[in-house]
């Protein structure tokens, strides 16, 4: 009778055994990150990198090439990820400010934005333009104002309204 417990008891052993590597197994697998969440992850943390401020125009022209290549779902999460990423770099900066130097800030951005603008060469200009015309950044626009809606407190949009509207104002500069 003890050699047919100790049979019955490795067959038990055995069929846990089992059930714990393929249960691990499954739960690897699982928990282990999509290529899609990786390209999302790879590709936000690329803009979330301030390395694009001194990027060369061929390494801004191959990212776009890149971006070109990423299915839409894919880029809207990057793009979701990317505007909250920012949003808390925003709250982070401005947390310990006063309204009057959060102010000041928003004003010195305002005119860094007109800065830029004012020193594009004409053919990045139309280059702008093309893309500002193309249905994607419709869509772009769109959720942009929608997160922008969603996910600023009342106080921040209200605060954060002149630099918009200076976004605006360039953005319909562009397509004309």
């Amino acid at each position: 009778m003890s050699s047919l417990q100790s049979l019955k008891r490795k067959r038990i052993f055995i069929l846990v055994g089992m059930i714990l590597i393929l249960g691990t197994l499954l739960a690897l697998n699982i928990l282990r990150p999509s290529e899609e969440e990786k390209t999302v992850s790879v590709f936000s943390q690329r803009l979330l990198g301030n390395d694009l401020k001194n990027a060369s125009e061929q390494e801004r022209e191959a990212l776009r090439k890149d971006w070109e290549n990423l299915t839409k779902p894919t880029r809207e999460k990057i793009i979701r990820q990317v505007m909250r990423g920012r949003l808390g770099e925003m709250r982070k900066k401005i947390s310990g400010l006063t309204a009057e130097q959060r102010k000041a800030r928003i004003d010195e951005d305002i005119e860094k934005m007109r800065e830029r603008y004012k020193n594009l060469s004409d053919e990045e200009k139309q280059a702008a333009r093309e893309r500002m015309n193309s249905g994607e950044a419709r869509v772009m626009i769109e959720k942009v104002m929608g997160f922008y809606q969603n996910e600023l407190t009342a106080k921040e949009r209200a605060e954060l309204d002149p630099l918009m509207q200076e976004w605006f104002n360039q953005i319909e500069n562009l397509s004309q």
